[in-house]
C-alpha cells in the first residue's frame, strides 16, 4: 500500500503532510518525533526527511507557511495543497463555514473525535480515500462508541466501581 499523504491523530496533536518534494511536514512537538505515535508513524512512513510544521508566534495574526508553500497556518488553522487538492484543518468554529466552500476535504476536532486517527491518500485519478481508527476497528460489542468508556465508568461513582472490581462488568461472548 502506498504512503498515506496525510496523518491525522485522535485528538489532533500529531499531524504528518506530505510536501511536494516527498518529505512530510511533521507536528508532534519535535522534528524528529520523539513521542510514541509520532516515532511510530515517522519509522512506517520509512523514516524520511522531514519539515518542521508551521508554528505559531504569541498574538501571530498573518500565520506561517511552510518550507515548500504547500502547507499554511494562521490562528483560524491550517490548509494543506497536494496533487491538485485543497484540505483544510480549522481550528476555529467560524474557519469551517468559510474551509466548506473552498476545500475538498474538511477535517476538524469533531471528526477526529467521532472517528479517530484518521490518513488520507489524494490522487488526481481515484480521487480521495480516508481510513479511520473507528473503520478498521469494527463495530463489537467491546468497542465503546468514541466519546465513551474510562471516563464514563469513572463518574459511575464507588459503587460502580465496586462491581467492576467483583467482576459484574459486560464482557463479549465471542469474537463475532
Amino acid at each position: 500500500m502506498a504512503r498515506p499523504d496525510l496523518l491525522l491523530s485522535g485528538d489532533g496533536k500529531v499531524s504528518a503532510a506530505r510536501a511536494a518534494d516527498g518529505r512530510y511536514y511533521y507536528q508532534s512537538g519535535s522534528v524528529p518525533p520523539r513521542s510514541f505515535v509520532g516515532k511510530s508513524w515517522w519509522e512506517r512512513l520509512g523514516a524520511p526527511p522531514l519539515y518542521p510544521w508551521p508554528k505559531l508566534r504569541r498574538n501571530d495574526t498573518e500565520g506561517r507557511t511552510g518550507a515548500d508553500g504547500s502547507l499554511r497556518c494562521d490562528p483560524a488553522g491550517c490548509a494543506w495543497r497536494h496533487d491538485g487538492f485543497l484540505v483544510a484543518m480549522p481550528q476555529q468554529p467560524h474557519a469551517i463555514t468559510e474551509d466548506c466552500h473552498v476545500a475538498d476535504v474538511v477535517i476538524d476536532r469533531f471528526d477526529l473525535w467521532r472517528s479517530g486517527a484518521r490518513a488520507l491518500w489524494l490522487d488526481r485519478e481515484k480521487g480521495i480515500r480516508v481510513l479511520t481508527v473507528a473503520e478498521t476497528r469494527g463495530h463489537r460489542p467491546w468497542v465503546l462508541p468514541r466519546g465513551h468508556g474510562v471516563q464514563e465508568h469513572r463518574s459511575a461513582g464507588p459503587q460502580g466501581r465496586e462491581k467492576e472490581r467483583q467482576g459484574a462488568s459486560p464482557r463479549p461472548a465471542s469474537d463475532p
